[in-house]
């Protein structure tokens, strides 16, 4: 804790110095530039360590450079943000044997679209549920934009998706796309399904949240990843990731809470 408070303080006087030299330097552009970025830092800094001292997210040995570090990885780790389901309503009841109402459509992340889910609780009805888990003990649904993806390797320790319930998103396809350039700047864009293009589920976590003011419950989730393989170290060679697919073999596994073998065999399609 006295860590966090001295990289704060740190990062805050860092901060106010370095505005005060781009006040001194304002007609020298070049020193003006410098003390902007150092500006900056101090910035980033600032609100990471207070972020910090308030959620108390890190062990207090890490100083503000290592956490400022792991955020802005976390912020890019997971990369399963665009999904679609194109089949009937008909098609997904025989393929999962269930009933219940039915998304379809090309589906991005961040506008938080309601899809088809089935949950470990009813196996045999589907459910609409929005993309991005909201936790129940969230103040509001903000953090869903930070949890469109869950970890594998980290479920049980993030608080967001310690206490979720395990559920299948049902698609018949995904995007990822291949960096062309170090830096991203050329892309080639990928659909992503199985072989014969049929349904599979994604491994996913659901969670149940209640608006305070409203008394709405909003029922949302988070598709698993996990580390790319097979075709998916290819394609998604910026940041190794890929979702957890299913199969209809392993699919009441990961509902009864065990961690099957991802599939691996994709086929993908150039857009």
């Amino acid at each position: 804790m006295r860590t966090h408070i001295a990289s704060y303080t740190f990062s805050l006087l860092l901060l106010v110095c370095s505005i005060s030299l781009m006040a001194s330097f304002q007609n020298n552009g070049r020193y003006l530039l410098i003390a902007g970025g150092i500006s900056f830092i101090g910035f980033l800094l600032n609100i990471v360590v207070f972020l910090n001292l308030i959620g108390r997210k890190y062990p207090p040995t890490q100083d503000s450079f290592s956490i400022l570090v792991r955020q802005l990885k976390l912020l890019t780790i997971n990369m399963c943000f665009h999904a679609q389901q194109s089949r009937s309503a008909a098609e997904v009841h025989q393929r999962f044997t269930t009933k219940g109402p039915i998304a379809k459509g090309v589906y991005n992340g961040f506008s938080h679209p309601k899809m088809t889910v089935i949950t470990a609780e009813e196996t045999q009805t589907t459910a609409l549920h929005h993309w991005g888990l909201i936790p129940q003990w969230a103040k509001d649904n903000s953090i869903a934009k930070h949890t469109l993806n869950a970890r594998l390797e980290t479920l049980h320790q993030k608080p967001s998706f310690r206490t979720a319930k395990r559920c299948l998103v049902l698609s018949d396809g995904f995007y990822e796309w291949q960096w062309h350039d170090p830096k991203g700047r050329k892309k080639q864009k990928y659909l992503i399904t199985l072989p014969n293009q049929t349904l599979f589920a994604f491994a996913g976590l659901w969670d149940e949240w209640v608006d305070r003011t409203t008394g709405e419950i909003l029922r949302s989730f988070a598709i698993v990843t996990t580390e790319a393989q097979g075709i998916m170290r290819e394609i998604h060679n910026s940041k190794q990731r890929m979702p957890f697919s299913l199969t209809a073999e392993t699919e009441h596994d990961w509902l009864a809470g065990q961690t099957p073998e991802p599939f691996l065999d994709f086929h993908a399609v150039v857009l």
